[in-house]
C-alpha cells in the first residue's frame, strides 16, 4: 500500500497544465447545500484534502473564512498557490490525507473532491477524526462523467478498450458501501448536474489531464487520438462536444 500511495502523490506531476485548463469545476450550488444543511457559516474553517490545483478550493475560499488546501503533489500545490495565494482565506499545506500536518480539532468540516479513491481509508479516517472539531462533517465529492450521448458512449468505449489502467484506478471502483462505511453517522448523498463544452483540442486536453492516459509521445496516445477524432467528427455539432457530469456529494460524520 505504501508504494501505491507514493506513486499516487506524484502521478499527476506532468499533467498540471491540462488539469488546470481542462478539468471541470463543481456546481456552485454545492456550497449553498453544505452551508444550509450542515450548520456551516462564513466563519467555518475547512480542510480540502487532495486539493490538487485548487479547483474545489476556489469555491470554498469564496464563502469560508479559512480553507486549508492539503496537497502532497508539489507541482499541483504550487499551481494552487499561484492561482489562489492572494486570497486571505487560502492556506496551502504540504500534506496528505493520511498525514495532513493540521492541528488537532482545527477544522469544522473536511472536503475531498475527486480524491478520496486515492486515500488509504483506515489511516485517513483516523487522521480526519483528529483534525475535525466535535460534530464536524465530511464531504466526499466526485464529478462522474455520464455517457449519455453517442460521443460520450464512444469515448468511454475507446478509453476502456485501449488504456489498461483506466478501470484499475477509476473512482467508479469506490462503491456506495465503501463510502457509507467510511462516513458512518448521518450518511447521505446529493447530486448536481454540470457540463463542459469542448472542441477537439479540449477533448484531448481533458483526456490528458487523467493520470491513466499515456503521454502524447507514445504510439498508444496516437491511436487513441485517431479513434477519438473519428468519433468527434461524426458526432460533434458546430465543432463542439458536451461532456456531461453528475456531481455526487457524499456526506456524513465520523
Amino acid at each position: 500500500m505504501e508504494n501505491r500511495m507514493r506513486d499516487n502523490t506524484t502521478r499527476f506531476s506532468e499533467r498540471v497544465n491540462n488539469y488546470t485548463k481542462y478539468r471541470p469545476s463543481y456546481p456552485p450550488a454545492i456550497i449553498g447545500y453544505m452551508m444550509n444543511g450542515f450548520a456551516l457559516t462564513a466563519e467555518s474553517a475547512a480542510a480540502d484534502i487532495g486539493s490538487g490545483t485548487g479547483i474545489f478550493t476556489e469555491l470554498l475560499i469564496s464563502k469560508f473564512a479559512r480553507v486549508y488546501a492539503v496537497e502532497p503533489n508539489e507541482a499541483m500545490r504550487i499551481e494552487a498557490e499561484r492561482r489562489l495565494g492572494t486570497n486571505s482565506a487560502f492556506v496551502s499545506a504540504d500534506g496528505s490525507a493520511e498525514k495532513t500536518t493540521l492541528a488537532d480539532a482545527s477544522v469544522d468540516f473536511i472536503t475531498a473532491a475527486q480524491a478520496f479513491h486515492w486515500f488509504d481509508f483506515q489511516k485517513t479516517k483516523t487522521e480526519f477524526k483528529r483534525i475535525l472539531k466535535k460534530e464536524g462533517s465530511v464531504f466526499l465529492i466526485w464529478n462522474k462523467r455520464i455517457p449519455d450521448t453517442d460521443f460520450l458512449a464512444a469515448y468511454e468505449k475507446i478509453i476502456s478498450e485501449t488504456i489498461p489502467e483506466y478501470k484499475q484506478v477509476s473512482h467508479h471502483n469506490i462503491t456506495p458501501e465503501i463510502i457509507h462505511s467510511f462516513l458512518g453517522e448521518g450518511y447521505r448523498i446529493s447530486e448536481f448536474a454540470t457540463a463542459q463544452s469542448f472542441d477537439f483540442e479540449g477533448v484531448m486536453g481533458r483526456l490528458s489531464s487523467s493520470s491513466y492516459t499515456p503521454l502524447p509521445s507514445s504510439d498508444l496516445y496516437k491511436l487513441i487520438e485517431e479513434r477519438l477524432r473519428e468519433s468527434f467528427d461524426r458526432f460533434s455539432e458546430n465543432g463542439r462536444i458536451s461532456f456531461n457530469y453528475l456531481t455526487e456529494v457524499h456526506s456524513g460524520k465520523l
